[in-house]
């Protein structure tokens, strides 16, 4: 899903732009560059006047083909854009995730992720900004208070939890614990009760 992409066809409706407007966070693009140059920077003003409340920030752009490649990308930003750019990753399909109808494949069933989390991980090291991200990303001027105000519980909940049963938001887990629920993983594959 991408930045405006919510519920339906409405802009404003849960998408991610959405919530940057409303908690004034700033939004990093990251655009595929494969086959472009100067379209990315109009696929990028594309962005940023379809709805000019969203504090779009800056860009990292993604899989370059070569420095050249990244020359001409950056120089029609520049040229056409007053958008920062952060850096950018180098093309690489040793690091491709496969995807199937429902999204992308879950981490268990990938080989060698960690192994691609790691050549991810450095190559945003080499060819990414990172003190210019961090103070873009810390840049919020207000600090967000904590919306939930739910009294404590004890209560225990199983949570299905194997190969068939595996995504869950870390920060919903965090949530439920949060209010004092002890989570019960179990397996429907192989479990013969609940918890």
């Amino acid at each position: 899903m991408g930045l405006y992409d919510g519920l339906g066809t409405d802009k404003d409706a849960y998408s991610t732009a959405s919530i940057a407007k409303q908690l004034n966070i700033p939004v990093i693009l990251v655009i595929n560059a494969r086959a472009t140059s100067t379209s990315a920077a109009a696929i990028l003003k594309g962005f940023i006047d379809f709805d000019k409340k969203v504090p779009i920030k800056g860009v990292i752009i993604n899989n370059v083909m070569s420095e050249n490649h990244y020359k001409l990308i950056a120089g029609a930003i520049h040229r056409y854009l007053d958008l920062p750019i952060l850096g950018y990753l180098p093309h690489d399909s040793t690091i491709s995730l496969p995807s199937r109808q429902l999204g992308l494949v879950p981490d268990d069933e990938l080989p060698n992720v960690d192994k691609k989390i790691a050549k991810v991980a450095e190559d945003v090291k080499a060819h990414v900004d990172l003190q210019k991200l961090l103070s873009l990303a810390t840049s919020v001027s207000e600090k967000v208070v904590d919306p939930f105000n739910i009294p404590k519980t004890r209560l225990r909940l199983g949570i299905a939890k194997d190969k068939a049963f595996n995504f869950y938001y870390a920060d919903n887990i965090h949530l439920l614990e949060k209010t004092g629920i002890e989570l019960i993983p179990f397996s429907p594959i192989s479990d013969n009760h609940l918890p």
